[in-house]
């Protein structure tokens, strides 16, 4: 994700790990800097300082790259410097936590393993869901060029050009979806629209319509329902489009008109007119449905919910030993070291 100016690390965070990250993320520098505060050595006051300046700038700047090293820098001086006054070598200080680590291992296996099951059960128990698509070929909108335009040289294709996001606008808008649900309700709404997916064929007027529900029939009848309703709602608009270009032409008409004359004369004139004659006989119709594929089931979507429940379960596993320090296992081989 490229830097697009201050927008702050702490919301690069929420957006990549979410507030769980987030919490976990500002524990650490919150204990590196509870162990500085105080500012009894060179090393503790410089470290202080410079989490104070970072966690001050995390909600205002980007402090991925350099800035990031720096603090992880002067947090491992902190860490050698303390450990070195402790007087613990690395072996002494390696070998409890190993061993403490060794202990655990069953236990957030078990938890893991116990989570990762637990997800799966749940993706097994959600309602089986069926897709069905259906293609609908477009009429192409009314579209005039002004003389400008085409003394630049616009490319009537380019405009002509399905917009896969207008036409999903129009799709899975208010107006078209509430004829399917027969209700304004936002919610209603807004869990019609998770429900479906729009496409276009690349050079080609055609737009897909992806529609899932938890029965083949139901998926089958509300992509039915959705086509028929956004094709009324696209005449709609393709009507107004229509309207609005023929007023345009017939506003230049007259302003180019002279005195006495009911249509412009000359070359501007007579292009005028045959667009106007172009635009009247553009056809109205918004499109058709040219193919509808059978419902099918769709493949269960296992790996997120799986490791979801493997991470969930190691959690609980590691909350679990700092919330009892004392548990058998760990104090038995602790005490046998």
């Amino acid at each position: 994700m490229p830097p697009l100016g201050t927008q702050g690390h702490l919301w690069q965070v929420i957006f990549s790990q979410g507030f769980i990250g987030l919490g976990l993320f500002l524990t650490f520098f919150l204990m590196a800097l509870a162990r500085c505060w105080r500012c009894r050595t060179t090393v503790e006051t410089l470290c202080t300082f410079t989490l104070a300046f970072f966690l001050l700038l995390l909600p205002v700047y980007d402090t991925l790259g350099m800035p990031l090293v720096v603090v992880m820098i002067a947090i491992g001086l902190l860490a050698r410097e303390q450990r070195a006054s402790a007087g613990a070598g690395s072996t002494s200080y390696l070998e409890p936590a190993l061993a403490r680590l060794r202990a655990a291992c069953p236990l957030l296996l078990v938890t893991t393993l116990l989570g990762a099951m637990l997800g799966g059960a749940v993706a097994t128990l959600a309602p089986v869901q069926h897709s069905t698509r259906m293609s609908i070929l477009l009429t192409p909108a009314p579209v005039y060029l002004s003389a400008d335009d085409r003394d630049a040289g616009s490319d009537s294709d380019d405009i002509n050009e399905v917009t896969i996001d207008t036409e999903a606008a129009l799709l899975v808008s208010r107006q078209s979806l509430s004829r399917v649900v027969g209700s304004t309700d936002l919610a209603v709404l807004d869990e019609l629209r998770e429900r479906i997916r729009v496409t276009a064929v690349p050079s080609t007027q055609v737009v897909v319509i992806e529609v899932r529900a938890t029965g083949g029939a139901t998926a089958r009848k509300l992509a039915e329902g959705i086509a028929e309703s956004y094709l009324l709602t696209r005449r709609a608009y393709l009507s107004n489009r229509r309207d609005q270009a023929l007023l345009l032409l017939r506003q230049e008409l007259t302003e180019l008109a002279g005195p006495g004359e009911l249509t412009p004369a000359g070359a501007t004139g007579e292009r005028l007119r045959r667009a106007v004659e172009s635009i009247q006989l553009t056809p109205t119709t918004a499109g058709e449905v040219i193919r509808v594929r059978e419902p099918v089931r769709v493949r269960r979507q296992l790996e997120v919910p799986v490791t979801t429940g493997a991470g969930l379960g190691l959690a609980a596993g590691t909350l679990m030993l700092a919330a009892f320090p004392g548990w058998r296992p760990i104090r038995r081989r602790e005490r046998n070291k």
